[in-house]
């Protein structure tokens, strides 16, 4: 099934933002928001017939599927997808464009491909969003979703080329990352929604930018986190900062403005950021 088409592209500095708003609306058709998500860097992200080719890429490498063994061989192995482990914090990794071009990238974004391309294919599919790694579940169509344990579902690691996990070789996954700092529950295991699927790739872009001190690329994110539920005021208050950082005065104000209506409680922390502002506006 085609995405729905995305509004003309503005020419503003902040096109991207609106772009990404406009496709985060419920339900969160995954292809089209993390597209948008894409946007703000990925130049195959920025005209109508990038969206286009992800879409026709899709369908392609969905053609023919019939079986979850289909769906590895086609992603996997035919096609070749598998993990940037050469360079792991490359933000291409988490461009959905980008990763469908390139046959590469992280946990979170090669199952989402695995994901997109299971569906399309007619099979069922979800994302599991063990912490420190991400998996996707893909079951036979007609599945319930969120049924991992159901004997014909697989959970797959698509960064290790698809391999299929065993409930053994999730919890040794686990521990090697936390050791004893953590302890693991199947819970852990549960369906992840779209929107959080989001929240967690913007996480990780927040975490590349951050290691290379780029702060229009933070600044992108932030803004992208506050059009999705549960953002903090600590990330608005960082949103206002890098706004402030890179000269965009205007943008801080607003930000300041969305804060003191959404977190009316906290005056006394907004009045400071006011009062830090208003000193660099003189």
């Amino acid at each position: 099934m085609a995405v729905n088409p995305l509004p003309p592209i503005p020419s503003s500095p902040w096109w991207h933002h609106d772009f990404f708003v406009a496709a985060v609306a419920e339900p969160v058709p995954m292809a089209r928001a993390a597209f948008a998500l894409s946007a703000h860097r990925s130049h195959l992200a920025t005209t109508r017939e990038g969206q286009a080719v992800v879409e026709d890429e899709i369908a392609r490498l969905a053609y023919g599927i019939g079986s979850i063994e289909q769906w590895r061989q086609r992603l996997f192995v035919d096609a070749g997808f598998t993990g940037n482990g050469a360079d792991y914090h490359d933000p291409r990794n988490s461009f959905l464009p980008d990763v469908l071009v390139r046959r590469l990238g992280i946990p979170i974004s090669l199952a989402l491909v695995g994901q997109l391309v299971a569906e399309r294919s007619g099979l069922t599919s979800w994302g599991i969003g063990l912490p420190g790694h991400f998996l996707l579940a893909v079951a036979p169509g007609g599945a319930v979703r969120g049924e991992w344990w159901a004997s014909d579902a697989r959970i797959v690691d698509a960064f290790a080329g698809g391999r299929t996990m065993s409930m053994n070789d999730i919890v040794v996954l686990f521990s090697s990352m936390f050791g004893d700092r953590q302890p693991f529950h199947r819970s852990m295991l549960d369906e992840t929604s779209g929107r959080q699927i989001l929240v967690r790739m913007l996480a990780n872009l927040k975490a590349n930018y951050a290691r290379k001190n780029d702060l229009e690329g933070l600044a992108a994110v932030l803004r992208m986190r506050t059009c999705l539920p549960d953002w903090t005021l600590d990330e608005g208050r960082e949103l206002v900062r890098l706004h402030s950082a890179t000269g965009l005065l205007d943008e801080a104000l607003a930000v300041l403005d969305e804060l003191g209506a959404r977190f009316p409680d906290d005056d006394e922390v907004l009045a400071a950021e006011r009062t830090r502002l208003a000193v660099s506006l003189n």
